[in-house]
Formats: structure tokens, sequence, C-alpha cells
């Protein structure tokens, strides 16, 4: 928040300074980029968008290429795996 007082873009007293952006845009950078600040960041995502938890522990002798992704949550079945870790 320094920076942005030090800038003269928030005062004490001024409103919450929030993002929103539309599915267009990159919210991974987005939430990236104000990382040390208190701004919050809303990202619409397109709802054939699919995300993957993340991958199971590899069982202790277990051979061959290990599993990149975890299971597979899609916005078109709200009934999928309950908690997505983005990233």
């Amino acid at each position: 928040m320094d920076r942005l007082i030090v800038a003269g873009h928030w005062q004490t007293g001024d409103p919450e300074i929030r993002t929103v952006a539309g599915s267009g845009y990159d919210g991974v950078r987005l939430t990236f980029l104000p990382a040390d600040l208190p701004v919050p960041v809303l990202v619409r995502l397109r709802s054939d968008r699919v995300l993957r938890s993340p991958a199971p522990a590899r069982a202790p002798g277990t051979r061959g290429r290990p599993v990149r992704h975890g299971p597979r949550f899609g916005f078109t079945n709200p009934a999928g795996p309950g908690t997505v870790h983005l990233h």
C-alpha cells in the first residue's frame, strides 16, 4: 500500500481499491502483480474453463511417469471435486 500512497494514488480515508476483470484477462497475472498490496482481485472465468486440483502424492515404489494433474473441475459440473487450488 505504501507504493500507492507515495505515488499519490491513495490516501487514508479513500475507498478500498478493487480490481475487476472479464474472462479475456489473465487472472493469474492480475493477482501476481499486486501481490504485495491489499488489493482484492475478482476475475470472471469462462464457463467452459476447466481447472485441475493438485496432483496426488506419488505412492512409494511407483514406476513410470508421475501424474501431472489431479481431478478435473469443470464449471459446467458444479457437483465435481470440491476444492480447486489456483496458483
